[in-house]
């Protein structure tokens, strides 16, 4: 509350200055909060006065308390020392995968190909930081929400946030929202965190609740959660909304999550129907017509026309008149007729249409017809100790027929589209109403064949209310389940739902999807088992883009850089985002992966090794187009113990072009062959700044080989390098000289000869290189070929590993 001349109130404060509301502004604000509790009003549910008399309280406590405190409409206020701090308040942390609440454009997609979040059902997400926006809100049965408060995290991501006068964490029901992130607000002692598995226990919640919210309380929100941490399975996701439709879907599989949804709601409730009563239990009936001295269940039917819902509330006596009552009632029958005085205790505590308990004294139900419209001629007393719904039709004396509409169920469709084998196809699902107005999907099963589709996810299509969440997992491979609930706003006809599929990269021809079942359910939950047809995917286009990993040889203890080359099939491919692979470490140590010369300057190769053995990397940057042939190049040391072939074999590759179409790629595997005694050229790394000059050093790993002569020494570099010169080290024997020149742009050649003399193991040359005033990022230098020969003519083709400059 804010007063004039004063300030608000908030933990600190010195001084308060306060003036009453005006008393428009106090029914302004006990209409506003009023107005919500006359919808749905005949939804009776366990908890709902409650929160809803907690509702006007707060309102009325604080618009009484301004006028105490303000005094008056007087200009003059009274100045009040600061009281401390009161009320109940939520506190909690704000967490996301990566402590990322929300995509942020190119550098996320970046961010999610190299590092993949993957989370248990009860595991645990990093805290968000700084700045992020807490509301605190009433979500009421109909849908609609009343924000009470707002906050934003400290550098820890925590909150706080108070709850309004007379209000409890158990009024129904109060959520803290953080960007796509929603938490029932479930204790004022313990922390009550925002995170993905708090926004997917608020999904299943309300898709499961619709307009039965306030018949879960804490105690079931709390069990629904235990239930969720017991789960099978991991949460997989970067951002925060694409982890919490993944626990959305994978919990909601769960029986034990499922057993718990449902609990707060499992009670049976009375429907009021125009259909003649009939007793259900036990379905056996035996007609008595005459006086009986055994106590049976007895079914007492009267003329009947509208069933009317009737709350009652005290001890009621029975009016002489003939009542219709559905019931199972003890009764002793003697012959000689007498007047019947009937006691009905009130029913239970639920809300339901009128409810008479009754024991059970045999398991025989007897139906009893009423011999004449007068009272009945035996004494009958009913007593309450068993808990038995029934419901009382007024009377009537003309039965009215019943009328069953005929109702047409929905029609699914799935759509048929096109795509290239390694692409990802969109498959639109849409719904015909046929005259209905559903509002709920739920849920929606199609199959796949799983060995040419990957399902990746679906979203609800546009046109659809944003009101609506969209969730999907499959439930076994090839069987996806969709669920979409929400608001109470009907579903277009039209396109519903967007799934997305990753074709196989050897796919070929026509695949299905076909349409299992789907279930429907309008705002006054009247369900329709909906009728579907499935639809294709037709394979067209060139082959995918191909990723092949070299194959090179060198000695156990050597360095040697790897080459991974692209054939785009035609295709303007921009980057590869990400490029997976592994590698035997047990013959391997993985040192670094940099760009093939002639990728341009402006792209960046970031690597992670999510477990040893296995990399991960990402090569993108500008839209320059890459050309056919290596275009990433990884160095290796072989371990010096090591013998025979180490694979390195292709796992997965994603490529984008330059209009931002993804495609997977196939792939090729490649390998490393340890050969003793196979020398090597490594050329080294340096600093530099653009505009300078460099000097590059060439290394000799001979391998324990005595070679004297190195003829020729080819070496790719960049074209922001300009060559001045190369020159013999110190090192390297008097009698043998070096010869270097550029034979082609980029392309430089050397040779190193002479004498017999072995060249020593380590630095052999330097090279000098002018670096463009325009250069960024780096330059890469790499081995072409490397021959060597030694005193008895012997030649060797080595291996090479590739250096870089770095510039400052």
């Amino acid at each position: 509350m804010v007063c004039q001349g004063g300030s608000q109130w908030h933990h600190g404060v010195a001084a308060t200055t306060v003036r009453p509301p005006k008393t428009e502004e106090i029914l302004s604000s006990l209409g506003r909060a009023s107005s919500g509790a006359v919808r749905g009003e005949s939804m009776v549910r366990r908890k709902r006065d409650r929160g809803t008399s907690l509702l006007l309280s707060a309102v009325v406590a604080a618009a009484t308390a301004s006028m105490i405190g303000c005094g008056g409409d007087s200009s003059v206020g009274y100045t009040l020392p600061p009281p401390p701090p009161q009320g109940v308040f939520v506190r909690g942390t704000v967490r996301a995968p990566n402590g990322i609440l929300a995509r942020s454009g190119s550098l996320q997609r970046l961010h999610d190909a190299v590092v993949g979040s993957v989370y248990a059902l009860s595991g645990t997400f990093v805290p968000v930081g700084p700045g992020h926006t807490v509301r605190l809100v009433l979500r009421r049965p109909d849908g609609t929400e009343l924000e009470y408060g707002r906050t934003v995290t400290n550098a820890q991501g925590q909150y706080e946030l108070a709850l309004p006068p007379n209000t409890t964490e158990d009024t129904c029901r109060f959520l803290v929202v953080a960007g796509p992130l929603r938490a029932f607000v479930t204790s004022s002692v313990s922390a009550v965190d925002i995170d993905p598995l708090s926004e997917a226990l608020v999904r299943l919640v309300l898709l499961t609740a619709g307009p039965n919210l306030c018949a879960y309380g804490t105690p079931d929100l709390l069990n629904i959660q235990r239930a969720m941490n017991f789960a099978p399975g991991t949460v997989v996701g970067n951002a925060a909304s694409d982890a919490a439709n993944d626990a959305t879907g994978k919990a909601s599989n769960d029986p034990r999550v499922q057993a718990a949804l449902v609990a707060p709601i499992a009670t049976p409730t009375l429907v009021a129907s125009p259909a003649t009563p009939t007793a259900t239990i036990p379905p056996t009936f035996t007609p008595t017509t005459g006086p009986s001295a055994t106590p049976t269940l007895t079914f007492t039917r009267l003329p009947t026309n509208t069933p009317t819902l009737t709350r009652t509330q005290t001890r009621t006596p029975t009016p002489a008149a003939p009542t219709a009552t559905f019931t199972r009632t003890a009764t002793r029958t003697p012959e000689g007729p007498t007047p019947t005085p009937t006691e009905t205790l009130p029913p239970t505590a639920t809300p339901t249409e009128t409810e008479t308990p009754l024991p059970t004294p045999t398991a025989t139900d007897t139906e009893t017809p009423l011999p004449t419209a007068t009272a009945t001629a035996s004494p009958t007393h009913t007593t309450s100790p068993t808990h038995t719904a029934s419901f009382s039709p007024s009377p009537s004396p003309t039965p009215t027929p019943t009328f069953t509409p005929v109702v047409t169920p929905p029609q699914i469709t799935v759509g048929s589209v096109e795509a290239a084998a390694g692409t990802v196809a969109v498959v639109p699902i849409s719904l015909d109403q046929r005259g209905n107005a559903t509002v709920t999907l739920a849920p929606l099963d199609l199959r796949f064949d799983p060995a040419v589709l990957t399902f990746e996810r679906c979203e609800r299509a546009a046109g659809v209310s944003a009101g609506k969440i969209v969730s999907a997992a499959t439930l076994e491979a090839g069987l996806l389940r969709i669920v979409g609930a929400g608001d109470l706003v009907p579903f277009p006809n039209g396109p519903i739902v967007e799934c997305r599929f990753r074709i196989a990269a050897g796919a070929s021809g026509t695949t299905a999807i076909s349409f299992v079942s789907a279930i429907l359910a309008d705002a006054g939950e009247q369900e329709f088992v909906a009728v579907g047809t499935g639809g294709t995917i037709s394979v067209t286009g060139p082959p995918p883009p191909q990723i092949a990993i070299g194959r090179v040889s060198v000695a156990p203890g050597n360095l040697v850089s790897v080459p991974i080359s692209l054939t785009s099939q035609g295709r303007n491919l921009v980057t590869n985002a990400p490029l997976e692979f592994t590698y035997d470490d047990t013959k391997l140590l993985f040192q670094r992966c940099q760009r093939a010369v002639g990728v341009s300057s402006t792209k960046e190769v970031r690597t992670a090794v999510p477990a040893i053995g296995r990399v991960r990397l990402v090569l993108a940057g500008d839209l320059t187009v890459l050309a056919d042939g290596p275009v990433v190049e990884c160095t290796f040391e072989a371990r010096s113990t090591a013998s025979g072939t180490a694979t390195i074999a292709f796992v997965s590759a994603n490529v984008a072009d330059d209009t931002f179409n993804d495609f997977e790629a196939a792939g090729a595997d490649g390998s490393v062959t340890l050969v003793p005694g196979l020398p090597s050229l490594v050329i080294g790394d340096t600093i530099g700044n653009p505009g300078g000059r460099v000097s590059i050093g060439l290394e000799l790993q001979n391998a324990g080989t005595p070679v004297v002569t190195l003829a020729p020494l080819e070496v790719f570099y960049d074209a922001s390098l300009t060559f001045v010169e190369c020159v013999k080290d110190e090192a390297v024997s008097a009698g043998k000289s070096i010869s270097a020149r550029a034979v082609a742009p980029g392309v430089l050649r050397i040779v190193l000869a002479g004498d017999l003399e072995p060249l020593p193991n380590g630095r052999i040359a330097s090279c000098t290189f002018d670096v463009a005033t325009g250069a960024s990022i780096d330059a890469v230098l790499s081995v072409s070929r490397a021959e060597f020969a030694d005193a008895g003519f012997g030649e060797y083709l080595g291996a090479g590993a590739s250096g870089r400059v770095d510039l400052e």
